[in-house]
């Protein structure tokens, strides 16, 4: 018995023996995750790793992490990423409800943003006539459905410019 442990220490010691375990693994949790040269942000990038890669766990410090992606090692920051790959998209919506992303505004008019924030919302409109008001807001949706050319815009703005005038930013 006694021999056997010394053998399979030998063993071990010249690297002769049973390969180790491998070490885990962590998995990038933001979109990005840059791969340094040393643990700090400032040093030489080696590679970008994407989401839900899985990196090889070399080393752990408190706020960086020695990692493997595939040839290349560098040091990735713990707070971009985890011990369990990343979840893919969760919705409490079925399969079978309707796809509404066409039909809405990506954001609000520039003209409604500052009405917004002038109080001239619906909201707005309405605690203002009951303090009778004389705001139209007639003229308001008037503005805001007009359109304009840019072609006419670019056109006017020139106008302007060249009759002496400075064009305002």
């Amino acid at each position: 018995m006694k021999r056997r442990v010394l053998v399979a220490s030998l063993l071990l010691l010249t690297g002769l023996g049973p390969a180790p375990s491998l070490a885990a693994s962590v998995y990038v949790k933001s979109l990005k995750a840059k791969l340094f040269a040393e643990p700090r942000f400032d040093a030489q990038l080696v590679v970008e790793a994407e989401k839900g890669q899985e990196l090889l766990l070399m080393e752990k410090g408190e706020r960086w992490f020695k990692v493997g992606l595939t040839t290349r090692q560098g040091w990735v920051s713990a707070l971009l990423v985890s011990a369990e790959p990343p979840k893919g998209k969760a919705s409490i919506l079925g399969e079978d409800a309707e796809d509404i992303s066409g039909k809405s505004r990506r954001r609000a008019s520039a003209i409604a943003t500052a009405g917004a924030s002038r109080g001239l919302t619906e909201e707005g409109a309405k605690e203002l006539d009951a303090r009778d008001s004389k705001a139209n807001w007639q003229a308001l949706a008037k503005v805001e459905a007009a359109k304009v050319d840019r072609g006419e815009a670019l056109t006017y703005l020139l106008a302007g410019i060249n009759k002496g005038g400075e064009a305002k930013r």
